[in-house]
C-alpha cells in the first residue's frame, strides 16, 4: 500500500486480493508431493511441522526452503533449523537501504590513498 498511490490503489482498475495462508495439511501434501517428484523420498512430520511454521503459511517460501535445504547431496542428511526462517525484521527496501546508507568503518592515514582507487576513499562497510 505504501508503494502504489491511494488513488492507483483505490481506482476501479484494482482489485484487492486476500490470500489465506496455507493449512499445515495442504503444505505438507504439497511438499510430500513436491519431494515425491525431485527424487528426495518421503519428508518427516517434524520437517513439514517445520517448514509450516518458518514459513507462516507462505507455500512459495515452504518451496524455496526445501529446495535450499536439499540444494546439494551432503546436506541432505541434515541442515540446522535455523536455515529455514524468515526474516521478518528486514523488508526487502528496508535491507537495501542498510546496503546503500552503510556506516563505514574508519580509515587510517596510511591506507586512505589505496583504497581511494576502489571506493573513492570511503572505506570498508560496517554491519551491525
Amino acid at each position: 500500500q505504501r508503494l502504489i498511490p491511494s488513488t492507483i490503489l483505490h481506482s476501479n482498475l484494482v482489485q484487492i486480493l486476500t490470500i489465506q495462508p496455507a493449512t499445515k495439511a495442504k503444505m505438507k501434501k504439497c511438499l510430500q508431493s513436491i519431494a515425491k517428484m525431485e527424487g528426495i523420498g518421503s519428508l518427516t512430520s517434524d520437517f513439514c511441522e517445520e517448514m509450516h511454521l518458518s514459513s507462516g503459511g507462505d507455500m512459495r517460501h515452504a518451496v524455496l526452503a526445501m529446495q535450499f535445504r536439499f540444494s546439494s547431496s551432503s546436506t541432505r542428511q541434515h541442515v540446522g533449523k535455523e536455515s529455514t526462517k524468515r526474516d521478518t525484521k528486514l523488508s526487502m527496501f528496508h535491507a537495501l537501504g542498510k546496503l546503500i546508507h552503510a556506516k563505514r568503518k574508519p580509515l587510517c592515514q596510511d591506507t586512505v590513498e589505496e583504497t581511494k582507487m576502489w571506493d573513492g576513499g570511503l572505506g570498508p562497510l560496517e554491519f551491525d
